[in-house]
């Protein structure tokens, strides 16, 4: 497990997962959940906690070489993975004033947020490619929907992160 400092998701589009690090609980992510881990954390992901965990650069190699490291038979689970980049030049207080791990749970087809997940997965279908620019921007809106969704049912959210629920 490694930590890379930029904002992580991970999004059940079918089937269910467990994600979990060394700071925090397992998280059950059901189909259409997202988590993010916003500080870019070290974790893990698993069908159930307590398996033998295969170091995250070697599934990320896998995925982009298009070799599945846990497929026997019908594939039951899909998950779309992503990672939001930005300048980093200095501390980012929004980032700073977030959880490790941010769970978004039951996220209906209809809503924007779910609705550029589809518009993601389809993307990425069509090019049979994970870098292209249209992908880029469209990973930038969804970081960008979970923080409003996150500081929108957070009453108790302050600084920077609270500043975002001031219309």
């Amino acid at each position: 497990m490694q930590k890379i400092d930029l904002p992580r998701f991970h999004i059940a589009l079918s089937g269910t997962c467990f994600v979990g690090s060394e700071g925090s609980e397992a998280v059950e992510v059901m189909q259409k959940n997202i988590v993010m881990l916003p500080g870019g954390n070290a974790h893990w992901i698993a069908d159930k906690p307590g398996r033998k965990l295969v170091a995250d650069s070697d599934t990320g190699e896998a995925c982009q070489l298009g070799i599945p490291l846990f497929q026997n038979g019908e594939i039951t689970n899909q998950i779309m993975c992503g990672i939001v980049n930005y300048d980093q030049q200095g501390a980012h207080p929004i980032l700073d004033s977030l959880p490790e791990v941010m769970h978004f749970p039951m996220l209906e087809p209809d809503e924007p947020i779910w609705m550029t997940v589809a518009l993601m997965n389809a993307e990425i279908q069509r090019l049979q490619n994970v870098g292209d620019p249209i992908i880029d921007r469209l990973t930038e809106v969804l970081f960008l929907q979970l923080l409003y969704r996150f500081a929108n049912n957070n009453d108790g959210a302050s600084g920077f992160l609270a500043a975002l629920q001031d219309r």
